[in-house]
């Protein structure tokens, strides 16, 4: 009799047992860092100073965290548990100090004891993000083109900002079923093969379209590693990913002053406090004087073999040259006819710009010079205040996985998107790659 009913839990256990993970959980436990190692229970109950120091050892060697390189920063690596004994012994020979000099000392009680052992743990995870914070705020100043310094600090300043987005998702019906499915924008689960055979005016195309024009990859998104709660950590994750969905459905480029004017339109619908300092600090990284040098500038019949060498160099990388740099005070951009011809067929594919206005955009002299920053300020930041408040439907609320084999226009109505105006083309939603 007993056989069959243990067979019969064995059965409906086996399932529960042989549960895979989602690729967000594989994800998360991949590349999860805590700041502070998990509390321990056993400590907590023990009383003698004998079996604390046993469990605290225990403790230490079952929790092996990702170990900060900091000759590499922000680079996790996997390594043993940190050597502590001599600091342990100590501390142990200074308490036992203390409390022969001390008449008023006792023991705490187990109440108190997790109580100091909370404050503690929230002390340390305080000075932790205060210690990266710092390493990443100058990470980021010293390298602004590595965008691993900036979502780290996303990262540390978002708590509360990720708690009201996960309940806006959860109140939206789409945005509920994306939090219980967890979907994920990667080749683990997208085919982007099949989104390039989509018809033109799909949404799915046009992602795909910008994707491959400026050479990204949705999978290269940094991951989330200091957001202890799963839940926060995938609404963090998952905006991330849609940052080139926002890119696709207001038709604009990776210049400095597309992603400041994004960024003031994703604080709109986010609230993310590393958006509202972008959208405030971006400006100073926006170029002052952009030149799109005609594809002339490099011919040696008209500027002579030693300029037009140089220039070539410079275009292909072989000699630095500061002017070069998007966010170089002087932005020159050696513009060859492949790269006029794409963008002119990007332009017209992505719909966002009017037929009867693009030929204003299309009137261009030989050497067009632009003054970024000023139409950032002017008129780019007045736009996207004024997007970003029309939006009906934040991105984060939408399965955008249904809406790649439908019309774009279709999702830019049913979120509220206003595109920018068609003078400003030039700004936003050409390449500016040199």
């Amino acid at each position: 009799m007993r056989r069959p009913i243990l067979r019969r839990l064995l059965r409906l256990s086996r399932p529960l047992l042989q549960r895979q993970l989602s690729p967000f959980e594989t994800q998360f436990s991949l590349h999860h860092a805590p700041l502070v190692p998990p509390p321990s229970s056993s400590s907590s109950s023990t009383s003698s100073s004998s079996s604390s120091s046993s469990s605290s050892s225990s403790s230490l060697s079952s929790f092996s965290p990702h170990l900060w390189n900091f000759e590499r920063p922000f680079v996790p690596s996997s390594g043993a548990s940190i050597d502590r004994s001599d600091r342990r012994r100590a501390s142990a020979s200074d308490a036992s100090d203390a409390r022969a000099a001390s008449v008023f000392f006792s023991e705490p009680d187990g109440a108190e004891a997790s109580a100091l052992a909370g404050v503690g743990r929230e002390i340390l995870r305080f000075l932790r993000k205060v210690e990266i914070g710092l390493k990443a705020a100058h990470g980021a100043v010293a390298r602004p083109t590595e965008d691993e310094h900036v979502a780290i600090l996303a990262e540390l300043s978002s708590d509360r900002a990720l708690d009201a987005m996960h309940r806006q998702m959860w109140e939206h019906p789409d945005g509920r079923r994306v939090l219980e499915e967890t979907p994920l924008l990667d080749d683990r689960a997208v085919d982007y093969a099949a989104l390039r055979r989509l018809p033109s005016n799909t949404l799915g195309f046009a992602y795909m379209q910008f994707m491959d024009s400026h050479g990204l990859h949705a999978g290269a998104r940094q991951p989330v590693r200091f957001v202890d709660d799963r839940e926060r950590a995938y609404v963090l994750t998952r905006y991330r990913q849609l940052h080139d969905i926002m890119h696709t459905l207001y038709g604009m480029n990776i210049s400095v002053e597309a992603e400041v004017a994004l960024k003031l339109i994703e604080f709109h619908n986010t609230g993310l406090p590393m958006t509202l300092l972008g959208s405030i600090f971006g400006p100073l990284a926006a170029p002052i004087i952009r030149m799109h040098m005609p594809r002339r500038a490099t011919d040696a019949d008209v500027v002579g073999e030693a300029l037009a060498g140089k220039l070539r160099r410079e275009r292909s990388g072989e000699e630095s040259c500061s002017f070069t740099s998007v966010n170089a005070p002087l932005h020159i951009v050696y513009e060859s006819e492949q790269t006029r011809q794409q963008g002119e067929k990007s332009e017209a594919e992505s719909g966002a710009f009017p037929e009867e206005d693009r030929a204003v955009s299309e009137e261009r002299s030989d050497t067009e010079v632009l003054y970024p920053r000023h139409a950032l300020l002017t008129e780019l930041l007045p736009w996207a205040w004024k997007a970003g408040r029309a939006v009906k439907v934040p991105l984060h609320c939408v399965y955008v996985e249904e809406w790649f084999d439908r019309p774009l226009e279709d999702l830019r109505r049913h979120c509220g998107v206003i595109l920018p105006p068609a003078h400003l083309a030039p700004h936003v939603a050409r390449d500016q790659s040199s």
